[in-house]
């Protein structure tokens, strides 16, 4: 359990160098047990997330040491095949582990994954893609066994898109005879990144980043070098922390063509967006007016992970905006806090119409998610007065250094 103390107010002003990807590092380290290998992951984030996959890495029997941001994951002993209950509650992406340890060891042990509470986050598109692999699933409610003598490759038409299914069946199909065919599959950046990385493993896949990916086989190789992309998730976060308190902050290695829909809904609203080869500057010194109308879709659509920060700056825009979210059912249960805090935002489902206010106001918050939490943090961060943020370990598991890097920025806050 965290308490930030948050003093409002404050324009941030300065330079920051982009922490490695989140959601791109989580699949890797899964990965990283697909094959007996030596993996070398540069630019690895120092996050509670990763923190989690190490853990289990080392449960499983892999020796993993870090060395600054690097992480260097060592599988090629023997691994044991079972995810204990304790890990696999820690973190959504624990599920990734099932198809590189089914592809490695041919069955997989494990219990339903834990992480945020957005909704229906069901692991049917998972199961579904083993058994489409030849591996016979069974589960209890809880806990889940697969078992698969032999893998063989096969077309997998995935009902909808997800992230974590498409990983899953990539990391599963590495293992099996022939090839295999994902149709409907998502197209995301860490898609390409986990299969950039699957490739220097060995791997030959082909159509990664559209909708149709084809593995079409794997040599395995005993040793690679990998470097996890910046995270875009984050850039976008603290580009809206700048935009909310009306300052200018610069974000070097910055996957600038993956942000496209946040960099134009906050060009939108008026902030100035100067973009450099890996550098994206904001300047929202000027203020901001402006209306977006933000629909949450599957990649190259607007992230639902940049869209509570982006809402939390909209709070106090001159304009009126329209916020829907179409992948968790429950993504806006941060929405209150902020209306707590003085912003006018009209609720209906999954739906939320945000009315610009001239200021927010402190107030005692508490975070119910990772990004719920951060955009309460950046609401606090351009309300006037001083704001407590109670928060139980979410921002921790996104944001690296988090505290230190808003510090630098010239905000006033404090994590107890």
């Amino acid at each position: 359990m965290s308490i930030w103390t948050i003093e409002g107010g404050r324009p941030l002003q300065g330079s920051l160098k982009l922490q490695g990807s989140k959601n791109a590092a989580l699949p890797v380290l899964a990965a990283a047990v697909l094959t007996p290998s030596l993996s070398i992951l540069e630019n690895c984030p120092d996050i509670s997330d990763v923190t989690a996959s190490v853990d289990i890495l080392r449960e499983l029997g892999c020796t993993v040491i870090r060395e600054g941001s690097t992480l260097i994951v060592d599988s090629r002993g023997e691994l044991s095949c079972s995810v204990s209950r304790r890990h696999m509650a820690a973190m959504r992406s624990s599920v990734l582990f099932m198809g590189a340890l089914l592809a490695r060891c041919g069955e997989v042990h494990a219990s339903l994954p834990g992480g945020c509470e957005l909704g229906g986050r069901p692991v049917d598109y998972h199961l579904s893609a083993f058994e489409a692999l030849g591996a016979a699933v069974s589960t209890d409610g809880s806990a889940i066994s697969c078992r698969a003598q032999t893998l063989r490759g096969n077309v997998i038409v995935f009902p909808g898109k997800s992230v974590g299914a498409t990983e899953n069946a990539l990391m599963c199909a590495c293992g099996a005879e022939g090839e295999t065919l994902l149709l409907n599959a998502a197209a995301e950046p860490e898609i390409i990144s986990l299969c950039d990385y699957l490739r220097a493993l060995g791997a030959v896949i082909i159509g990664d980043g559209t909708d149709s990916i084809r593995v079409l086989g794997f040599e395995p190789r005993r040793s690679v070098r990998f470097r996890i992309p910046g995270d875009r998730i984050a850039a976008g976060s603290y580009l809206c922390f700048a935009a909310a308190t009306r300052g200018r902050v610069r974000i070097e290695d910055c996957p600038n063509a993956e942000l496209g829909s946040v960099l134009r809904a906050l060009d939108a609203l008026g902030a100035g967006i100067r973009l450099g080869e890996d550098s994206v500057e904001l300047d929202a010194r000027a203020g901001l007016e402006g209306e977006v109308t933000v629909v949450t879709e599957p990649y190259p659509g607007f992230p639902t992970d940049a869209a509570p920060l982006l809402l939390a700056v909209c709070c106090c825009n001159r304009g009126q905006s329209y916020f829907k979210e179409t992948i968790f059912s429950d993504r806006l249960r941060y929405a209150p806090a902020l209306m707590a805090m003085g912003a006018d935002i009209e609720l209906q489902r999954s739906c939320a119409l945000v009315r610009g206010v001239e200021k927010l106001k402190a107030a005692t918050l508490t975070g119910t998610d990772l990004r719920g939490s951060a955009a309460l943090l950046c609401g606090a961060l351009g309300a006037e007065g001083t704001s407590r943020l109670t928060d139980a370990g979410h921002l921790e598991r996104g944001y690296e250094q988090l505290e230190r890097n808003l510090l630098s920025l010239g905000a006033r806050i404090k994590k107890e």
